[in-house]
């Protein structure tokens, strides 16, 4: 293994840092067997998200292009390269990788991207108007993207991510979509999002943490049903008890503390010296940072941009892990349920039923639509799962993941035509 180092300090220059990296196969950092692409794109008014692309293990040409976006706001997008679905994974000691044979560049080229700045490695002047300054800098990035790396203009280009990607997510969907029918070239050829135990919409969410803590088998009963009625009645944001860690019921915490999703060894990785010179970037790596004031964006819902994105037949999951209680399940699942679109009937009324994987064994439960010909919306609950899905369920994830994008997440997959004013059926 490479020797432990301090990250790169003062006698880093700025001719270090390239705008972009590319990496041809070889000894390179993470996954040696795919080429890989890192460096900066540019934001508005000086600012630089950092990305780190890695092409399909499968077939580079022909597979979509994935892009992934961690939540916080203000945690790096590493955490889910590294901790979650990305080519490798972190060793004990933190101090090298392994190979992640669950890994989402299975069959898609994989795309990680920190962002708004301030969050992993990306710098800058910080974002002003929480999540969607934070998309109008990532979508100045893609655009750079997209012209430069001319192959993936053609192929189906789909966003997920997790927890506060709940509001990232939709957001730069949307700005997408407008910039699209404005005719901005390149054109972003979005087919689809997921987002994983997202947060979208506070006032609903909220409400549901004493059903949530009152329905589980691992978190304490803090209260009975007539009383969680009764806190539902009095206040969205009346203090609840909640389970010894917030992202996974099932953790039992010694010291009293709360969850926490960051990594000590993943920042002792992306601090060594030679990690960082090998990426080219020249700062000290926090998991997770503060990104400026996003108190306001917090509380604004975000689930109402997804009926333009149905609308236009880009398909919609969203997945939460049964065990996660920060952003869990049952209120997720109610922010999907209420919003207003004109297909909610028809996903009012679809079945739920087991998801099951290669060896029979469910390992959620899914209930979706197909909308209009090419569209879908859908909500699947991940069993034995916590706030990170692709960590505590890798196999589970891929399988969903790769289902989402060959359009048979569900029992009716999707075919090269569809019946003329069919505007939506079971998926």
């Amino acid at each position: 293994t490479l020797e432990e180092t301090q990250p790169l300090g003062e006698e880093a220059q700025e001719s270090d840092v390239d705008s972009v990296s590319f990496l041809s196969r070889g000894k390179d950092l993470c996954d040696p067997a795919v080429k890989q692409v890192y460096g900066y794109y540019s934001g508005s008014n000086g600012r630089r998200l950092f990305f780190w692309l890695f092409e399909s293990r499968s077939n580079p040409a022909k597979d979509p292009l994935v892009l992934w976006l961690s939540g916080g706001p203000g945690c790096s997008s590493m955490t889910g390269l590294i901790l979650e679905n990305g080519p490798c994974t972190i060793n004990e000691y933190g101090n090298d990788t392994k190979l992640n044979p669950y890994s989402w560049n299975t069959r898609a080229n994989l795309l990680f991207v920190d962002q708004p700045v301030g969050a992993g490695f990306a710098d800058g002047p910080p974002v002003t108007n929480g999540s969607f300054g934070a998309a109008d800098d990532l979508y100045m990035a893609l655009q750079e993207f997209f012209a430069k790396h001319t192959q993936y203009r053609g192929k189906d280009f789909y966003i997920t991510g997790e927890s506060y990607a709940g509001h990232y997510i939709p957001a730069i969907a949307h700005k997408i979509l407008r910039e699209n029918t404005r005719r901005i070239e390149p054109h972003i050829p979005l087919r689809g999002i997921a987002i994983g135990n997202g947060w979208m919409n506070a006032a609903i969410q909220v409400l549901d943490y004493p059903e949530m803590a009152f329905q589980s088998c691992t978190a304490p009963h803090v209260a009975t049903r007539k009383e969680c009625e009764y806190i539902r009645q009095c206040s969205v944001y009346l203090p609840v008890q909640i389970p010894d860690d917030e992202y996974d019921m099932r953790i039992t915490s010694k010291d009293g503390s709360t969850g926490n999703i960051g990594d000590a060894r993943l920042e002792r990785y992306l601090n060594r010296k030679d990690v960082q010179r090998k990426l080219g970037v020249c700062k000290r790596f926090k998991s997770c940072s503060d990104v400026g004031d996003f108190s306001m964006d917090e509380i604004t819902p975000t689930e109402t941009l997804l009926p333009d994105l149905l609308d236009a037949e880009i398909r919609v999951l969203l997945y939460d892990g049964d065990q996660d209680y920060i952003c869990n399940w049952i209120g997720y699942e109610h922010v999907a349920n209420e919003m207003a679109w004109p297909g909610r009937d028809a996903f009012l009324r679809a079945p739920r039923y087991e998801y099951e994987g290669a060896d029979g064994i469910s390992v959620g439960l899914l209930r979706s639509i197909r909308w209009k010909e090419k569209g879908m919306f859908g909500f699947f609950q991940v069993y034995r799962a916590g706030h990170l899905v692709p960590t505590e369920q890798p196999e589970a994830a891929l399988l969903m993941i790769n289902d989402f994008i060959d359009g048979i997440m569900g029992p009716v997959p999707f075919t090269t035509t569809a019946e003329s004013g069919n505007n939506s059926s079971e998926l």
